[in-house]
């Protein structure tokens, strides 16, 4: 049985697949992490699919994905009722606010735009897994 994992990270880019590994496991805090490279393998993995690690605790998002693109998987990460409290941080390139905007309204909890060296990705996903790992109450679970 697969190990259950704290961040589900949804990237396509092989070279920043293997910057988001290297920083991961560079925390200060160990995180348990799963790569997928498309959409699809997204969805897979939270549907329970082979190589599944159940349910993360927080979905790292990119949204120029092959096939579905991470506004997709958003609609359908919101759409699940199993899915839908996980907080999803979109990790993009894209600084276009039509897509910032749009993320929020589906319903993304941050935006994010990839940083472009090593110690900045390590700091920004120290502080990211900071405040959804340890500091966030899934106030959804209460109801």
């Amino acid at each position: 049985m697969a190990t259950k994992v704290d961040v589900l990270c949804v990237e396509d880019n092989e070279d920043f697949l293997r910057f988001l590994s290297h920083s991961f496991n560079k925390l200060e805090q160990p995180v348990r992490y799963d790569l997928k490279r498309s959409g699809q393998e997204a969805l897979q993995a939270l549907n329970g699919g082979q190589g599944s690690a159940g349910i993360p605790r927080m979905i790292l998002l990119d949204l120029n994905l092959p096939g579905l693109s991470g506004f997709d998987v958003l609609k359908e990460i919101r759409a699940n009722s199993r899915w839908r409290h996980i907080p999803v941080v979109v990790l993009t390139s894209s600084s276009d606010p039509r897509d910032i905007e749009l993320a929020h309204m589906m319903g993304a909890n941050a935006y994010l735009s990839k940083p472009s060296t090593l110690a900045e990705l390590r700091s920004l996903l120290e502080s990211t897994c900071r405040f959804w790992l340890e500091h966030h109450v899934d106030r959804d679970k209460w109801n």
